[in-house]
């Protein structure tokens, strides 16, 4: 946590189906609640919009 994390054959695009623009959620046990291939607009605003959805606030 907090730290880079470089994928220089780029196996975690591939599995997660996430590029570096795209944006990724995994809760504390492993279960994929939010994903976008590829953000065309700000990551932060779409993964604060789904965070509200999944806590029921939006």
């Amino acid at each position: 946590p907090g730290q880079q994390y470089e994928d220089p054959y780029g196996d975690w695009a591939r599995l997660s189906e996430v590029s570096d623009s795209g944006a990724l959620l995994v809760r504390p046990d492993g279960y994929v609640a939010f994903r976008y291939a590829t953000t065309a607009g700000d990551a932060e605003e779409l993964l604060g919009d789904a965070v509200r959805r999944i806590l029921g606030h939006g």
